[in-house]
């Protein structure tokens, strides 16, 4: 797969203020700067791959580009540099149509690498990361055609470390940990039931 964000352009204006704020009808107010310009957002491209054997496992893999020394933004002087992000993961389930729950489970495991568009000196920072995730079926096991759909609604979870910056040659450095929660809903909808 892959999607193009293409670059676009909006005009717009801006109005600088020198207010004195310890006599609001002081004459020193005064608009020091009113411009009609442009902001220009840069071109952003992604693409993506994935190979697969249904209800067994997954590897997949994403790369996403943004050039942000091409971004304006009325006349001033931006320092920007390029954006771009690497990914990689794999999901795995033991046996899909298991009796036993841990066997139905997702396991995951992925990583990833991002240079910032946000440069110190001459050098962008940099983000690395893990990600370990599982996705526990929300149903009993499906015994018929009607409730195979229930039974791949999934609570996902997953914890992501990771680094930002360095603080060898930058000002700053982060490490970080986060959780995110999810709900996956699958159902058989608008099924003709057959009397005999």
């Amino acid at each position: 797969g892959a999607s193009v964000d293409f670059q676009s352009t909006l005009n717009g204006s801006r109005q600088t203020f020198l207010v004195n704020s310890l006599d609001p009808t002081s004459t020193l107010n005064d608009t020091i700067r009113d411009q009609e310009g442009d902001v220009t957002l840069p071109l952003r491209f992604g693409v993506g791959a994935m190979i697969h054997k249904p209800a067994k496992w997954s590897l997949g893999a994403d790369f996403v580009y943004q050039d942000w020394s091409e971004f304006t933004y009325f006349d001033d002087d931006v320092n920007l540099g390029a954006d771009w992000r690497i990914s990689l993961g794999g999901e795995w389930i033991p046996n899909f149509e298991s009796s036993k729950y841990f066997n139905r489970m997702s396991y995951r495991l992925g990583g990833y690498i991002k240079q910032s568009y946000i440069v110190f000196g001459d050098e962008a920072v940099n983000d690395v990361g893990v990600t370990i995730g599982f996705a526990l079926p929300s149903a009993l096991k499906a015994t018929n055609r009607f409730d195979r759909g229930r039974a791949s609604s999934r609570i996902n979870m997953s914890f992501i470390l990771g680094r930002r910056g360095n603080l060898n040659s930058q000002p700053l450095e982060e490490f970080y940990a986060r959780f995110q929660l999810g709900i996956t809903l699958n159902d058989t909808w608008f099924v003709r039931r057959v009397i005999d």
